[in-house]
């Protein structure tokens, strides 16, 4: 990441090749040599070091580079004058003796030209004659070492080619900034020309390389997937190396004997991007998720784990849909983590880390930690910042959050979290986010998501970007910068900066064209005091819609379910569930009516399918919200001839055999309503209970036991038109405990036992009364009317008769009592009185 453009192009020194042996035919190329290309790579050298030199520096040192170019292509003219087509073995003293020249004009470590390089070395810098005559050349040439073999050697290359030698032999890279190692080797062996690429803290490197080979016929599937390493030659000869993995290769071109080839490098982390899957992680923490997904890659996954807190596990963590790269790193980003990478020739390794602040200092700094800021205005002789610009911008100064638990449903879950670094005169600005269901347990919990969100924006708001030639910036390391006015260096934290990305440009001298090696990067910091958390820009797959899942549970049951009604789920789309009760996490169920105490409950059953919606299209958020048929799980009438049907009907559980129904038949001229209890029916009333019956009748039939009815008051039974049976195969019992019991018809009453007797009890009376007919009781064998303590009393308005067979009795309403037999016998056991 950077914020400026890279400006600042500083050569680093590359040793000069080799002198190339002498071959016939020699004596033309030289010749054009010396009379074109040397002056011009001299001319080129002198003026890029004016660049560097100080004012009074650069005029000595040009006229010194001129003068030496003329010496060499004299030496040289001479030299092939005497060996022309003879190995070339005049040229060697001259030859020798430009080299020397040229040596000296450029070399550090001879001091001074003065020293004895030769004769016309001195005459041409005529040392003497200048006002820096006392200073030692080294002091000022110095920089000259950077750039005068950059400028020559492609000149000694295709000097090289020209006398006979192989063109590859001249593009070794001993000596040069880049050194590629690859399994291709012999006559496929590469070579790197450029490397471009960039690196950044919580994401995959990608590195371009431009190489070249002998070879034009390289098979591109040898190097793909390929580990490969980039040496980067150090200031102080050590080597720093990149290392990838080839995720791109191919051909471009051939060009004068060379074949020239592209390739990207990237971290094993990429390869995860091209491996998608969907999985459920239960009761697992972060640290151990991401653990499964990497170590199912085997050796090629190298990680390392440098966290400092506690992470506990989660209940639910899903992968839907989503490459293994992706999922690893909005996890990542969700809990605060970052990601960089350390490289060495073998391979390279993924740190993971919680706290930026502990980070380690950029690799080859770490004997000294201190990298030293040179704008161009005073001499150097190692890696330096060369540019370095701040930037701070405006960011939200409050962070507020709120979630949901149906746990806890009234407990108020809001949390908010003030900047500790407000930039700017602004007034709150504040990022709610008040949608997350159970985006966290509880408050402290609440307030520790708050302050990482916080984390994310703040180091945001401040911000640096550098231009340097220091080899040894990475990602996820820190430097302190030395000699920028900005920063008080008896401040530790004021100069001590973290590296969250950088972008490199670099390059091999391999042809003219390019004139040096070059090493440059830009890069972006913060300071290192300031905690880093990752930007969230891996979001979570939004769910497009609901899906259908399996309800599971332990073997052997038929309902798995908790104090909350949840249920628990086998998706079709998980490989890796087990089918029972560890295959999802509890899982609410939507019900039709939903009240405190009070609502409908229909428990999914196990083996149903079920629709599976998501709160706000979180996969980590399931919610049931209805029940499917399938050919498994049939609706309970036939289809099409049911489709006029509709109700419910349930299974006894467990292992079924029974049900309980209410089913509508909708069936044109059939209506009806169809009640059915498995095995008991209680029905209550807290008030009124009418039932009307619109038809011709009204059946109650209880096929085993008995009826009761109870009522508190009174019962009424009333046939408007016709009449009322009440028949008991052995006893009918009509009791009033406390009042009387009423039997009321406008035509008639008929109280019959077919077989036994029918008995009237009352504990004070019994009153039979027809008020405009008759009263009649018949029966097959007896009647009887007994009075046990008191008596018998019978009363009509016109007369009582009392017949059986030839006998009868009959009272009038006159007082006329007849008595008619065939014998009649008064008998009194005291006596008889029969008074006129």
């Amino acid at each position: 990441m950077s914020f400026g453009p890279l400006d600042g192009r500083t050569a680093l020194a590359a040793p000069p090749v080799s002198e190339a042996p002498g071959a016939p035919g020699l004596s033309p190329l030289v010749g054009k040599l010396a009379d074109a290309a040397l002056p011009t790579t001299t001319d080129l050298a002198a003026g890029a070091l004016a660049k560097e030199l100080p004012p009074q520096a650069a005029p000595l040192v040009q006229k010194g580079i001129s003068a030496t170019a003329g010496a060499l292509a004299a030496a040289a003219k001479t030299g092939t004058a005497g060996g022309a087509n003879a190995g070339a073995p005049g040229i060697a003293p001259h030859a020798g003796d430009a080299a020397g020249l040229a040596g000296g004009a450029v070399d550090p470590g001879v001091h001074a030209l003065s020293a004895g390089t030769g004769t016309a070395a001195a005459q041409a810098l005529h040392i003497e004659e200048h006002p820096l005559a006392g200073m030692a050349i080294s002091d000022f040439m110095a920089p000259a070492a950077e750039f005068a073999p950059a400028v020559i050697e492609p000149r000694q290359a295709a000097l090289q080619q020209g006398v006979g030698s192989s063109p590859f032999a001249a593009f070794h890279e001993g000596s040069r900034l880049l050194r590629f190692y690859s399994p291709l080797a012999g006559e496929k062996a590469l070579l790197v020309e450029s490397m471009t690429g960039e690196a950044t803290l919580s994401a995959p490197y990608n590195i371009k390389l431009r190489l070249l080979s002998k070879s034009a016929s390289i098979d591109l599937q040898d190097l793909l997937g390929k580990n490969v390493s980039v040496g980067i030659r150090l200031a102080d000869g050590g080597e720093q190396c990149i290392n990838g993995y080839v995720n791109v290769f191919g051909f471009t071109h051939s060009d004068g004997g060379f074949a020239f080839y592209q390739a990207e490098v990237v971290p094993w982390l990429a390869f995860l991007q091209h491996s998608t899957n969907s999985r459920i992680f239960q009761d697992a923490s972060v640290l151990d998720v991401l653990r499964q997904v990497f170590t199912a890659y085997g050796a090629l996954a190298a990680f390392e784990l440098r966290t400092g807190k506690t992470y506990l596990p989660e209940n639910y963590i899903v992968q839907y849909d989503e490459s293994d790269e992706h999922f690893a790193s909005r996890l990542m980003e969700k809990y605060g983590l970052f990601y960089y990478f350390e490289h060495s020739e073998a391979g390279h390794v993924m740190v993971i880390s919680d706290d930026s602040r502990d980070s380690a200092f950029c690799p080859p700094q770490k004997a000294h930690a201190e990298v030293e800021f040179n704008g161009g205005n005073r001499w150097r002789n190692r890696d330096a910042v060369t540019a370095f610009t701040a930037r701070r911008m405006l960011q939200p100064t409050k962070v507020a959050l709120n979630t949901f638990d149906f746990k806890s449903p009234n407990t108020v879950q809001y949390v908010e979290l003030p900047t500790a670094s407000r930039q700017g005169d602004v007034p709150t600005l504040e990022v709610y986010d008040g949608n997350p269901a159970f985006s966290y347990k509880d408050r402290d919990s609440g307030e520790r998501e708050a302050q990482m969100r916080m984390e994310t924006l703040e180091w945001q708001a401040k911000l640096f970007a550098g231009e340097s030639d220091c080899r040894g910036l990475a990602p996820g390391h820190t430097f302190k910068l030395l000699g920028h006015h900005w920063f008080d260096v008896t401040d530790e934290k004021d100069n001590d900066f973290l590296v969250i990305g950088v972008q490199i440009d670099c390059r091999n001298n391999f042809f003219a064209s390019d004139q040096e090696d070059v090493y440059r990067n830009s890069f972006t910091a913060i300071r290192r005091k300031i905690p880093y958390r990752p930007v969230r820009a891996h979001q979570a797959p939004r769910m497009p819609g609901p899906q259908t899942a399996t309800v599971v549970g332990p073997k052997g049951q038929e309902i798995h379910t908790d104090q909350y009604g949840r249920i628990k789920v086998q998706f079709h789309w998980d490989r890796y569930g087990r089918r029972d009760e560890s295959a999802s996490c509890w899982i609410r169920v939507s019900q039709p009516w939903a009240g405190k105490g009070w609502g409908t409950v229909s428990i999914p059953r196990i083996g149903q399918e079920v629709l599976i919606d998501y709160l706000e299209g979180d996969p980590d958020r399931p919610v049931c919200t209805g029940r499917l048929f399938n050919a498994d799980q049939p609706a309970p009438y036939a289809l099409p001839d049911g489709a006029h049907m509709m109700g419910f009907k349930s299974r006894s559980t467990p292992g079924g055999g029974g049900f309980s129904e209410m089913v509508i038949h909708d069936s044109k001229g059939k209506e009806l309503i169809n009640i059915h209890a498995q095995k008991d029916m209680v029905t209550t009333v807290q008030n009124e209970h009418a039932t009307t019956v619109n038809g011709p009748s009204q059946t109650n039939t209880v096929t085993n036991g008995f009826h009761a009815s109870t009522v508190k008051q009174q019962i009424e039974m009333t046939s408007q038109t016709g009449h009322i049976g009440l028949t008991a195969n052995k006893h009918f019992a009509a009791t009033a405990e406390t009042e009387h019991a009423s039997i009321s018809a406008k035509k008639y009453i008929e109280l019959k036992a077919d077989t036994e007797h029918l008995a009237a009890t009352a504990k004070k009376h019994i009153a039979l009364t027809a008020e405009t007919e008759h009263i009649v009781l018949s029966a097959q064998k007896a009647v009887e009317a007994t009075s046990n303590t008191e008596h018998i009393y019978l009363k009509a308005n016109t007369h009582i008769t009392l017949e059986v067979g030839a006998s009868k009795i009959e009272l009038r309403q006159d007082g006329t009592i007849t008595i008619q037999g065939v014998h009649v016998d008064v008998i009194g056991s005291d006596r008889i009185d029969l008074n006129k």
